[in-house]
């Protein structure tokens, strides 16, 4: 797989081949995953926990889905 180069090859990705556009996808949906993650409350938690507390967040099922 191979990395975007810049941003504007990241978004230009959305419009697209198939293999593309689902790179982009999968990027944004593990940015967003990761910015939920570092936004929790609790610093003194440890990242085992703190995984565990938000596995059900790891899903794509809350993700935008193609219409």
């Amino acid at each position: 797989m191979m990395p975007f180069e810049n941003y504007e090859d990241f978004c230009k990705a959305f419009e697209g081949d198939s293999a593309s556009k689902a790179r982009a996808e999968l990027l944004l949906f593990m940015q967003d995953w990761i910015i939920r993650l570092a936004t929790e409350d609790e610093d003194s938690i440890p990242i085992s926990e703190l995984l565990e507390k938000n596995a059900d967040k790891s899903s794509m099922r809350d993700a935008k889905l193609d219409g």
